[in-house]
């Protein structure tokens, strides 16, 4: 019986249906392809029907309402008909379990081809449809993990890529990457070490890479990208000063892609986000920022989950200024906990006033606009950051102020601290713009070994004018 009629079908029919044995599943036409509607498009952020228009499957052949889905946001391509499954449906899930494994799906992007199309949640006005995507995180460490665990306990399909066959081999055996994020079960998270199935299988791609290294990947992944898809920068860095461009990463990876001919858009993201308390679910708000305020609309609205909050702006620059800068106060509030292990809260204050206030004058000079300074990515990431002990930059000027040197204390961390890097590339921004960095210049002179711990923090509180 056609489901335009009744709504109903025999329980051996929906069976054959799931089992792919209805012979209309194999039956697609040229003619059935002319009659889709024009709003449907291929699912590739793993999202589901648009509700105000199911009306339409029901003027398609079954066959190709199998994957005709109406998609909502961003990361989209025109519609193409695979006959793998049945119609999702809006109130339960009961024909498609048997196509979630990897006994019917055997590769990575056969088993991201479906998935529960939504979840629901209950909003003011009652049950809510909420579409799932595609995330492609470009990089394993604490961070990249805690976001993919995020987003698979929100439902979402997410592929995770690594070069390093330790994390790999620890998430497909034991579906947990013990090196960076010890604890946190992901069974549902994909692995992979081949970037082309980030691309071919996900439209979300998250860049989760340290900014010494995230162009030299960008590079690789640029043969591979389609117009649909969108790119999230997390790394808090500058660029080298080759890269020319306003010095930032996001701006970097943007020339990269106009010099390939293509026109990605690119989202910063960035805030107060310690990687094990998003793993555990404490609430976090973060601010994702694109030039298109749209695009960056569209991807808060997206990814958020209950307990991860994104806000949205149309400052990437001073996003992602603040939180690479944010990481040189850090540094020096972490010198004042290995001077004084007993507690040493006041002058960790002091710090934060004078690196603040130098951070707002140096980077408007750069092109940040004054109101970032003030939201997540500014005082909120510079706060979490500079007081939090699993802050990875503060723990480094923590172990420099216990009296180790610069190469001994980063010889014990296994994760990468930013600090170092973005106080160098600040200082030599600062210098090429003429503007003074008094607090910037102590630190560096600490890093150089020209200053002896008790010198620079001295310095550091000193520059602060009012």
């Amino acid at each position: 019986m056609e489901e335009g009629t009744s709504g109903k079908c025999s329980a051996a029919r929906r069976k054959r249906w799931c089992r792919g044995q209805d012979s209309n599943l194999r039956s697609t036409t040229h003619s059935d392809l002319n009659a889709a509607p024009l709003t449907a498009r291929e699912p590739l952020l793993g999202v589901s029907t648009d509700f105000r228009h199911i009306s339409e499957w029901r003027r398609l052949s079954r066959g190709l309402r199998l994957k005709s889905i109406v998609v909502q946001g961003v990361g989209f391509e025109p519609t193409k008909h695979y006959a793998l499954g049945p119609k999702p449906s809006p109130f339960d899930h009961s024909g498609t379990p048997a196509l979630y494994g990897a006994r019917y799906f055997p590769s990575i992007r056969q088993r991201l081809s479906w998935s529960p199309p939504h979840r629901v949640i209950t909003g003011r006005s009652g049950p809510m449809f909420v579409n799932m995507a595609r995330i492609g995180v470009v990089g394993l460490g604490n961070w990249g993990t805690a976001l993919g665990y995020a987003w698979c306990e929100d439902g979402h399909n997410v592929l995770g890529w690594t070069i390093e066959q330790e994390v790999y081999e620890s998430m497909m055996t034991n579906s947990e990457n013990r090196k960076y994020l010890s604890g946190y079960q992901i069974p549902r998270m994909q692995v992979t070490m081949e970037l082309s199935d980030i691309t071919s299988g996900c439209e979300i791609i998250v860049l989760a890479l340290p900014s010494g290294v995230i162009l030299s990947v960008v590079d690789d992944l640029i043969p591979h990208l389609r117009p649909s898809h969108v790119l999230i920068d997390l790394a808090k860095g500058l660029a080298p000063s080759e890269e020319g461009g306003s010095g930032m990463i996001s701006d970097a990876i943007e020339r990269r892609l106009q010099e390939a001919g293509k026109s990605n858009p690119v989202v910063v993201m960035t805030g107060p986000t310690i990687a094990p308390e998003v793993a555990r679910g404490v609430m976090t708000t973060a601010l994702v920022a694109c030039h298109d305020r749209s695009v960056a609309d569209r991807i808060a609205d997206r990814l958020s989950t209950s307990n991860l909050l994104l806000k949205a702006a149309d400052d990437p620059i001073g996003a992602e200024l603040w939180g690479a800068y944010k990481n040189t106060v850090a540094l020096a509030c972490g010198l004042v906990d290995g001077l004084h292990p007993e507690g040493g809260d006041n002058l960790k204050a002091a710090l934060v006033l004078s690196g603040f206030s130098e951070g707002i004058m140096l980077l408007e000079a750069m092109g940040a606009e004054s109101g970032t300074a003030f939201g997540p990515a500014g005082i909120g990431d510079l706060y979490v950051t500079s007081t939090s002990p699993r802050s990875r930059n503060r723990t480094l000027g923590e172990k420099l102020g216990s009296g180790l040197s610069l190469e001994e204390s980063q010889g014990e961390m296994h994760m990468v601290a930013e600090g170092v890097r973005a106080c160098r590339m600040f200082n030599n921004r600062a210098r090429r713009l003429g503007v003074a960095v008094p607090f910037i210049a102590a630190l560096e002179g600490l890093l150089d070994g020209d200053l002896s711990v008790e010198d620079a923090v001295h310095r550091m509180v000193d520059s602060y004018e009012g």
